[in-house]
C-alpha cells in the first residue's frame, strides 16, 4: 500500500507523492502526478481523480495508478475544494468553496458532467458524500451552517440546519449508515447526525480553551467504527472518540500535536499508527497508536511542503 500526500504549489513538490510505510516509517517520497493545486484527490478502481489548475483555472485530473493523465476538464474560474467518488465509481461529485457550486459528472473511465449545481458564493460548498448505496448525496454548505440532501436524482429533499456559525466542514458515516458525523470549522465542534430521521442527537465540543481560535479541519472513523478522531487548527488538535452503542460519542483523549495545522490525518492499513500532514510545517509525522488506538509516541517524520491531503493507494 502506498500513501499519497497532495497539496498546494510549492517547489520542489508541486503536485502528488507516493510513499510507503513499513512499522511507521516512511519510504523515500516518489512523484506521482506533477499538477498544480492537487489540494484534494480520491481514487476508484486504481484511477485516481484529483482537484487541480488547468490552463490557470479550475479544473479536474484524471490520471491511471502509474501517473499518466487520461482526461483532464476545466471545471470553473477557481479550483474547487473536494472531490469523491461514489461508491459504485459511476458519479464525481466536486464542490467548491468560493463559486457556491456543486458539479456532478457520470464516469465510465471518462468524466462527463450531468449537472451543475449553484448555491451562490455565500453558501461555501466544502464535502461531498454518498450513502453506501448510492440513493442519496449530502453536500455541506459551510456558509449557510446546513447539509443539502439530495435524492439519486439529484432533487433536494431536505436541509439539515446547525447552529449559526457552526461552519459544518467534513463528513464521515459509519460502516451501516445509522450514523454521520460531520466536523465544524468554525466553531470547532462535532455534530451526531441519525440517518434514519436526519435529526442531529448530538453536539460536542472540540476545545480545550474556548477562548483560543482554532478551525476545525478533518474527520477519520477506524475500520470497526468503535474511534471517531478529528481535528482542529490553532490549537492543534487531534481528538480522539469512542463511539458508544448508540452511535453518540465519549471523548477518550486530546492530542497536543507536535507541529502547526493537522490539516489533514488518515490511519494506515493497519491501523497502527496515524499519519498527521501539517500545512503550516512542512511535514507528515507518523504516529503509533495503542491497543486503545490512543496516539502516543511519532516514531517518523516527512518533510513535505503544504501537504493538505492524504490518501492510501493500492500499488
Amino acid at each position: 500500500m502506498n500513501y499519497l500526500f497532495g497539496g498546494y504549489p510549492s517547489v520542489p513538490t508541486t503536485g502528488i507523492v507516493a510513499a510507503g510505510l513499513d512499522h511507521g516509517r516512511f519510504s523515500k517520497p516518489q512523484p506521482l502526478i506533477k499538477a498544480d493545486y492537487t489540494t484534494y484527490f480520491d481514487s476508484y478502481n486504481h484511477v485516481l481523480a484529483t482537484i487541480q489548475k488547468t490552463a490557470g483555472k479550475g479544473g479536474i485530473g484524471l490520471y491511471d495508478h502509474n501517473g499518466k493523465l487520461i482526461q483532464e476538464i476545466q471545471e470553473s474560474e477557481k479550483p474547487a475544494c473536494y472531490l469523491c467518488f461514489s461508491h459504485d465509481g459511476r458519479h464525481l461529485v466536486t464542490t467548491n468553496y468560493h463559486e457556491g457550486t456543486a458539479h456532478i459528472y457520470a464516469y465510465d473511465g471518462q468524466l462527463t458532467l450531468v449537472k451543475r449545481l449553484v448555491f451562490g458564493d455565500g453558501a461555501k460548498m466544502h464535502c461531498a458524500w454518498f450513502d453506501k448505496t448510492d440513493q442519496r448525496l449530502i453536500l455541506s454548505a459551510l456558509g449557510l451552517d446546513q447539509l443539502i440532501v439530495l435524492d439519486q436524482e439529484l432533487n433536494e429533499l431536505k436541509r439539515i440546519d446547525f447552529p449559526k456559525g457552526s461552519g459544518v466542514r467534513h463528513l464521515v458515516s459509519d460502516a451501516q449508515d445509522h450514523y454521520l458525523y460531520a466536523v465544524s470549522e468554525l466553531s470547532n465542534e462535532i455534530f451526531v447526525i441519525n440517518l434514519s430521521d436526519l435529526s442531529i442527537v448530538q453536539q460536542l465540543s472540540m476545545l480545550m480553551d474556548e477562548t483560543q481560535s482554532s478551525a476545525g479541519a478533518a474527520i477519520r472513523l477506524s475500520k470497526d467504527g468503535r474511534h471517531l478522531y478529528a481535528s482542529t487548527r490553532g490549537q492543534d488538535l487531534i481528538v480522539h472518540f469512542h463511539v458508544m452503542k448508540n452511535g453518540q460519542l465519549e471523548l477518550n483523549e486530546i492530542y497536543h500535536c507536535n507541529h502547526q495545522t493537522p490539516r489533514d490525518f488518515l490511519l494506515s492499513e493497519d491501523e497502527k499508527y496515524m499519519l498527521i500532514a501539517y500545512q503550516d510545517s512542512d511535514c507528515i509525522d507518523s504516529v503509533a497508536l495503542n491497543a486503545d488506538m490512543a496516539l502516543r509516541e511519532t516514531v517518523d517524520t516527512l518533510k513535505l511542503p503544504k501537504i493538505v491531503c492524504i490518501k492510501a493507494f493500492p500499488q
